[in-house]
């Protein structure tokens, strides 16, 4: 796990823009941290306002994190108590 949190870390454009990527920037496309961080991104730095698709990329990507949170505890909910 934390083996592929450093992976997305790396793969986030976060201290450097993402045209550094150069032929590796699809990467950076699959990654999901990577539409929200153009969303903050993009108006303070270019002035612009971002995509509609961005933005509903986002919203999808988190109400999809939610829903998979959400029927992972409910799967879970009974045995979480005893592993606490």
């Amino acid at each position: 796990m934390e083996l592929a949190a450093q992976g997305l870390f790396f793969l986030t454009p976060i201290v450097y823009p993402r045209h550094n990527l150069q032929g590796f920037a699809w990467l950076a496309d699959c990654n999901p941290f990577c539409a929200f961080l153009e969303i903050l991104r993009e108006p303070l730095i270019a002035g612009t306002i971002p995509s509609a698709e961005r933005y509903a990329f986002c919203v999808l990507a988190t109400l999809g994190a939610f829903g998979l949170a959400n029927a992972t505890i409910l799967r879970y909910e009974k045995r979480l108590i005893f592993r606490l």
